[in-house]
């Protein structure tokens, strides 16, 4: 089976759907950053601004537990707490539910709780959001989105419904086209104020022997017309070990009937063919957008993390972060550090025989190593 909810160029209105679908796989890849960094660029320059940041922690099993998120305060010259997604899976490590919190009055508020249903071959066959009602103080009904399948498992229609007085009304679905078990195309119908489904968006793609190189979308301006115009192409470059590392988007020009060029993207990847960087370019303008991800050796952040006989918790961290040995800990001889090497105020709160609390609230938002002679730990604060 071809997996469909991996492609990150096409339209919007499928691509939030094909992101919404592939995160609840969780998080699978082997490489798995403990941070990264959004930036935008001052048009027409090469000048990049800090915009938002993400710190993410994992569970014993190496899922994505917690993804926090935070935007860039130019005025204080730091990171400001914005939001979290907090996930929780099923025995098979699948996504079950996300729940989604925005930092408000010094405190996480819940404002989205997302639910996930799969089939009996593992494939997601619902998501349910709902969101928070102050009205009610309670969480209700947001929309859901239902997949059919076909007899290989291969995604057949997906349809999004939003919840309004108090009942589900269609909004858009998404019907796919396979050749064998290929994806060859797909059509966006929109429920209509006549209660009908209206053809809006057609996508066909087209593959080489290994991957996706290539796909034309066709929009219909308005109803009356009977035939789909020429909207976008893009073409894809993938390495040699089949990784997308280039994409190319062309707007088409009905008016001199030709393709212009609209924008680009390049991925780079780190020696361990880990993401590095996803940059992007609008055509005329130049760099726009890139987000760069950063890696550490040694253990990923998870709710107790532990490494040389060195044992850690709560992470993320928050206010303190408790450190344990197999022996008694001298407080002279640990030292923390910042991801770029340079040392922290230390701090302690409380002390026993082998454990040893830090206080880390005034630490800015990031990844830390903790050094207890020739033992180290790594830990995250949010």
């Amino acid at each position: 089976m071809k997996s469909i909810l991996h492609n990150k160029t096409i339209p919007l209105a499928i691509a939030l759907v094909a992101f919404i679908f592939s995160f609840a796989d969780g998080y699978s890849q082997s490489c798995k950053p403990d941070s990264s960094i959004f930036f935008t660029y001052v048009s027409g320059t090469q000048i990049r601004d800090k915009s938002t940041k993400s710190v993410y922690a994992y569970n014993a099993k190496g899922e994505t537990s917690k993804q926090y998120l935070y935007t860039w305060n130019d005025s204080m010259n730091d990171w400001e707490k914005w939001r979290v997604w907090d996930n929780t899976y099923t025995p098979a490590g699948k996504l079950a539910k996300m729940v989604d919190s925005f930092w408000i009055n010094n405190g996480w508020k819940a404002y989205y709780i997302t639910t996930y249903q799969y089939n009996a071959n593992g494939s997601v066959s619902q998501k349910l959001e709902q969101r928070w009602d102050d009205n009610t103080s309670t969480f209700i009904n947001n929309y859901k989105e239902d997949v059919a399948f076909n007899a290989s498992n291969d995604t057949s229609q997906i349809l999004r419904q939003e919840w309004d007085n108090n009942t589900w009304k269609n909004k858009y679905k998404i019907d796919y086209n396979y050749s064998l078990d290929t994806l060859k195309s797909r059509e966006l119908k929109v429920w209509n104020a006549s209660n009908a489904w209206e053809k809006t968006w057609f996508e066909e793609l087209i593959y080489n022997n290994r991957n996706l190189v290539g796909n034309m979308n066709f929009f219909r301006a308005n109803a009356g017309k009977t035939a789909y115009d020429k909207n976008q192409r893009t073409s894809y470059t993938y390495n040699s070990l089949g990784a997308l590392i280039a994409t190319y988007t062309e707007d088409y020009d009905a008016f001199n009937l030709a393709w212009v060029s609209k924008n680009s993207a390049s991925y780079t990847f780190t020696t361990d063919n880990c993401m590095k960087i996803n940059s992007y370019a609008t055509s005329g303008v130049g760099a726009t957008s890139e987000t760069e991800y950063y890696y550490s050796a040694g253990v990923n952040g998870v709710e107790e993390v532990s490494a040389n006989s060195l044992h850690g918790y709560p992470v993320p961290a928050s206010n303190t972060f408790t450190i344990k040995a197999d022996q008694d800990i001298d407080p002279s001889t640990v030292m923390i550090a910042n991801a770029i090497g340079q040392l922290m105020p230390v701090e302690f709160t409380a002390k026993q025989q082998n454990s040893i609390s830090v206080n880390v609230q005034n630490y800015p938002a990031g990844v830390y190593f903790v050094q207890l002679g020739n033992a180290k730990l790594r830990f995250v604060k949010q």
